[in-house]
Order: C-alpha cells, then structure tokens, then sequence
C-alpha cells in the first residue's frame, strides 16, 4: 500500500473523529447520554486505529527509503520532551511513571522523528497495559555499544510469552501496538526484545 492510501485512510479516520466528537460535545445540539458515551469511544478507537496506521505508514517509508530512518539524536533530550506527555497520559490512567534518563550522552543514530516515534509507541503501549496504581520506571542505558530503553513487564504482561505477545490478532492491543514499534524499530536498525520480566527497545547507537 502506498502512502496515498495511508493517507486516505487517515483523512476518513480523522473526519470520523471530527464527527464524533462534534456529537459528544453537544456542539449541534442536545444529545442523549448512551449517544454521547458512544461517541466517546468512537473517537477513543478511532485515534487508537489513527495511530496504528501512522505507525504502518512510517513502516513503509522505512523499508522503501531506509536512509531516511538515519540521523543523530539525543535520547535524553526525546525523552525530556515526551516526558510530560507519558506522564499526563499514565495520570489519566492512574499509573505512576517514570522515564531515567541516560546518565551520559545517549545519542542514537536515527532521526528526530523516528525515534520520537519509537519512544512515544513504545511508552505508549506500556502505559496502556500497566493497572491503575501499578508503577511503570522506564530506564535508559547506553553503555553496551547500542542504546536501550527498558522496563519491568506491566503485571497484566506477566507469564504472556513472546509469540502471545507479538502475534497478537486485535488490531487495538497493546501486543499488536508493541508489534508495530519493533518492525519500526528493526527496519531502522534497532529492536523490541522481550527478556525474562523486562521489556527492551533498543535502539543503534550514534557517535558521541
């Protein structure tokens, strides 16, 4: 699929949002509660699919121009930038977070955007699998010749093996989300590895 299509499909998506949302907002005129609550999750999965297909988009541009995936870029600085959004988006959710930055300098040899993106997914879906109250330390390590940030597994992630977890058949879960980030990840040179209870995104380091 081209990229025309990709963004065909997010122009029909965002309009349904944009509808949805015109009718949870009331901004027409008067709506019914049960209606509303619909139309609220319409938009809640319509972003989730949005997403998704951003993430498939970015995929495809990758593998048919994979040096567009190359750059230098600072991990503790993508992660000082999307720390307050991770963190009002596990406040939402009840989740204590936490991101470590690299002690010294994490550059990794991948553009801004990519690896913004990899972060954010890969944060993203953790996030989304963690219970209310659980808390979710995201550390960063760039000391064994590549750059890796990792987590303890969400406890909702537990005993699930690597086949369950990235051959997952719903489009929304947080495996399918997962699987996303490390066909991204690995076209640029990187990865998405499961260890024991801990989950890693690694990503090719740059020179310092």
């Amino acid at each position: 699929m081209r990229c025309a299509s990709w963004s065909t499909l997010k122009t029909s998506l965002n309009a349904i949002i944009g509808f949805a949302e015109i009718i949870d907002g009331q901004y027409l005129g008067p709506a019914g509660h049960s209606y509303r609550e619909r139309a609220a999750e319409i938009v809640g999965q319509a972003r989730l699919l949005l997403s998704a297909i951003e993430d498939l988009d970015i995929a495809a541009q990758l593998r048919s121009a994979p040096e567009t995936a190359g750059g230098s870029s600072d991990l503790n600085e993508v992660l000082a930038a999307l720390g307050p959004e991770l963190g009002e988006r596990a406040g939402r959710r009840g989740v204590a977070f936490e991101l470590k930055p690299w002690r010294g300098q994490g550059e990794c040899s991948l553009a801004r955007p990519v690896l913004e993106r990899l972060v954010r997914r890969f944060c993203e879906a953790l996030i989304d699998a963690a219970l209310p109250r659980e808390r979710l330390a995201l550390a960063a390590d760039c000391d064994v010749g590549q750059c890796v940030l990792a987590a303890s597994r969400p406890v909702a992630l537990m005993g699930v093996s690597e086949q369950q977890l990235f051959d997952a058949g719903d489009a929304l879960a947080t495996g399918f989300s997962l699987k996303l980030a490390r066909g991204i990840a690995q076209t640029a040179g990187g990865d998405l590895r499961l260890s024991g209870d801990r989950l890693a995104l690694v990503l090719p380091r740059g020179r310092a």
